[in-house]
């Protein structure tokens, strides 16, 4: 399951092995520095973030910290940068969802489809893991 964090420059996608309770959500608000847990699957605007096959080294050690914390069952988190102006063109190893949504259904690690509206991030219901 994916969860969303975010205040108005960034997203933090989080992907969790099971429903988190209430305490682990207010854990990781404060981890966030204060993002809210949005409760949708869906985010509008232009986000830029790392590319859906590349499990960056800031997720890895964002899980580790969520371990420590005493959450259970985070598998993965990235954070994505709202986009704004001429830096908005993605940077090394990070590619830009536009122009309407960020999309993350399932699983952060499952696919990315462009609708003709924007690219959508999606998953397959298996964690991108196949069948």
């Amino acid at each position: 399951m994916i969860l969303l964090f975010g205040n108005s420059d960034r997203v933090y996608a989080v992907e969790a092995s099971h429903a988190l309770d209430g305490e682990a959500l207010s854990r990781l608000e404060w981890l966030f520095s204060g993002a809210r847990h949005l409760g949708q699957e869906r985010v509008e605007g232009s986000y830029i973030g790392p590319r859906r096959e590349m499990v960056t080294p800031w997720s890895t050690n964002a899980v580790e910290i969520t371990q420590n914390m005493g959450i259970k069952g985070i598998l993965r988190i990235e954070e994505f940068f709202a986009a704004k102006g001429a830096d908005s063109e993605g940077a090394r190893g990070r590619s830009r969802y536009r122009p309407a949504s960020l999309h993350l259904r399932d699983s952060l690690s499952a696919g990315v489809a462009d609708t003709g509206s924007g690219v959508v991030l999606r998953g397959d219901g298996n964690g991108g893991r196949g069948a």
